[in-house]
């Protein structure tokens, strides 16, 4: 429970990173909204891309590694461009390649800090 929490904030700190820091990348809503994109940004990490990863082993060992890019790459388009067209817009495929980079080290980040505290908290027991 305690990942899925990481990740949630992982994708509204990547967000709003993005947001700031890349030209081209534009978040413009709600706070609900924010806590929407970053919601949905948790689910895909936490749930779908597991499954991805499984599925697309093979090719992931063909393209060591690049694959992965790719993913993050569709998943970051799938929620700026389809889901949230008017709230997280991001203008060009420079902008979109950085800002996955930005939301994946930004989950990355969050994946070690939560590894930590459950490995902390197992020896601490």
């Amino acid at each position: 429970m305690k990942g899925f929490l990481f990740q949630i904030i992982a994708g509204m700190l990547g967000v709003y990173l993005a947001s700031e820091f890349i030209a081209g990348v534009q978040f413009a809503g709600t706070r609900k909204i924010f806590l929407l994109i970053g919601l949905i940004f948790g689910v895909i990490n936490y749930f779908i891309k597991p499954i991805l990863n499984f599925f697309l082993f093979p090719v992931r060992l063909l393209t060591f590694g690049l694959i992965g890019l790719v993913i993050n790459i569709a998943i970051v388009w799938f929620v700026s461009f389809v889901l949230f067209p008017n709230n997280f817009q991001i203008s060009g495929i420079v902008p979109l390649a950085t800002a996955t980079l930005i939301i994946w080290a930004s989950s990355f980040f969050f994946y070690l800090l939560a590894k930590r505290s459950w490995r902390k908290q197992r020896y601490d027991d």
